[in-house]
């Protein structure tokens, strides 16, 4: 595989602006946008909202496909859109989105925020390298349905069988995407738990916690999240 693909939902309602642009910092400075074939983002907002978002990130000089756009909804709005172009297209694929747009951006929503670019955008090669080994997910803070207390977390035993990356910043393959059904939309959790809603159930052995299984929201290494300058 060769072909690379990035989406991205974005929140055009919510705290964006800085989000963006600290994503756009990611892809440049470690290199993923250049090894792109195609960044697909989907936006819910307003209409003035959105025009503003996407304004934005053509001004920053990015080149993007815009994939979906709705008044209202969840990340399924982009991440259905990534199941569609799966049914006829390969390559990697990577998800990230506004996490933090929605509540404000506060200091614990911007950690968990770095810590997650940190592994699956930062240091991307690294992440993507994985699914040509065995492996066919890979994300940060992946609870496994087993985990103490998990049982609780957003109805796993309705809709992951297996678990999901908390946060929901993760690599792929569009094999894998294909490979399953189009995410649900009876709440806006059915979005974190749709990578793990593969065919066939994924095993632990095939799942990577980036940063490893223990690194959970509060214990990332200081470099992932120091990592980014904002512009002055």
């Amino acid at each position: 595989m060769e072909n690379t693909y990035h989406w991205y939902h974005v929140y055009a309602d919510g705290q964006w602006q800085e989000i963006v642009d600290e994503h756009i910092f990611a892809l440049r400075k470690y290199g993923l946008y250049d090894a792109l074939t195609t960044m697909f983002v989907g936006f819910v907002g307003s209409p003035e909202n959105i025009a503003k978002a996407k304004q934005h990130i053509t001004d920053s000089g990015i080149d993007f496909v815009t994939c979906a756009e709705a008044p209202y909804g969840w990340e399924q709005v982009t991440q259905t859109h990534m199941w569609e172009f799966s049914k006829d297209n390969d390559g990697y694929c990577v998800y990230t989105h506004t996490k933090g747009a929605s509540t404000g951006n506060d200091s614990f929503a911007t950690s968990w925020r770095r810590g997650m670019e940190w592994y699956t955008v930062c240091k991307w090669s690294s992440a993507r390298a994985l699914l040509n080994c065995g492996i066919r997910v890979a994300g940060p803070h992946w609870i496994p349905i087993n985990h103490t207390g998990s049982e609780h977390h957003h109805f796993h035993h309705q809709y992951s069988p297996s678990g999901i990356f908390g946060g929901t910043f993760w690599w792929t393959t569009l094999q894998e995407i294909r490979n399953g059904n189009a995410p649900e939309l009876d709440t806006r959790f059915c979005a974190e738990h749709w990578i793990s809603q593969r065919n066939p159930p994924l095993s632990p052995e095939q799942v990577v916690s980036l940063g490893g299984i223990s690194t959970y929201i509060g214990s990332y290494i200081a470099e992932a999240l120091t990592w980014y300058t904002p512009p002055v």
